[in-house]
């Protein structure tokens, strides 16, 4: 296991597993990666845990953040925890007392979650509240600006209009 020291700036760290402890990295790429209280700008790995800590992005199969944040993640699977997410697209993801911008999952489980933006399959939860929301099935308290019904609704209505208006544009320079 490679293991950096407090403080320490490091450009690109590998190793089969890697401990970070209060250091900053550039580049992480590993099989296990276990963060505190650390930053990195993209940390590749098949398992990272990241703790008090913000990763720019991260690539893996299974990734766990406790009380820190990440901006993009494409994982398998994601599991937050009083932390942040800036955009995460998963099979599975999984955030509680946290918040997103974007999240795209077949399967989310989000409780008392803040985001703008969900996408999938499966969203069960609550209390979640999100700007839009496009979820085949919804289980649990949600609040949502705009939800799938809503956002079918918005479009069909904006697709008539606009068709309105270029077919009156055409009507009227044919006239011309």
């Amino acid at each position: 296991m490679k293991e950096a020291k407090q403080g320490e700036k490091l450009e690109t760290v590998q190793a089969e597993e890697i401990a970070l402890s209060q250091v900053t990295v550039e580049i992480v790429e590993a099989e296990h990666v276990r963060m505190s209280q650390s930053a990195a700008q993209v940390v590749q790995a098949t398992e990272i845990s990241l703790q008090q800590g913000g990763v720019g992005q991260i690539a893996g199969e299974n990734v766990s953040v406790q009380q820190g944040g990440a901006g993009v993640v494409e994982a398998d699977v994601v599991e937050v925890n009083q932390g942040g997410i800036g955009c995460t697209r998963s099979r599975q993801v999984s955030i509680n007392q946290g918040g997103a911008f974007f999240v795209s999952a077949e399967e989310a489980e989000l409780t008392d979650t803040r985001s703008c933006v969900v996408v999938s399959r499966h969203v069960q939860g609550g209390p979640m509240r999100t700007g839009l929301l496009l979820a085949g099935r919804v289980e649990g308290e949600v609040e949502a600006l705009m939800d799938t019904p809503k956002v079918l609704l918005a479009g069909l209505v904006a697709g008539t209009v606009i068709g309105g208006l270029l077919l009156l544009g055409r009507m009227l320079t044919r006239r011309s």
